[in-house]
């Protein structure tokens, strides 16, 4: 693939759903996947704490 053909992906600060807002959301998945119901919830109240409009976006 050349360098040039791929797309900018969105950083946090470009608005909801930036890479920290994935990150804690795909982290809060994983953990609630494998039964970790208290880091979930640390991950979900970190995301709406950054970005609550994030967190609205990524659910």
């Amino acid at each position: 693939m050349v360098a040039g053909n791929r797309k900018a992906r969105p950083r946090a600060a470009d608005g909801p759903g930036g890479d920290e807002g994935r990150s804690a959301q795909h982290l809060g998945r994983a953990a609630q996947a494998i039964g970790e119901k208290e880091e979930y919830e640390r991950c979900s109240q970190f995301l709406k704490d950054s970005s609550p409009s994030a967190a609205e976006v990524l659910g």
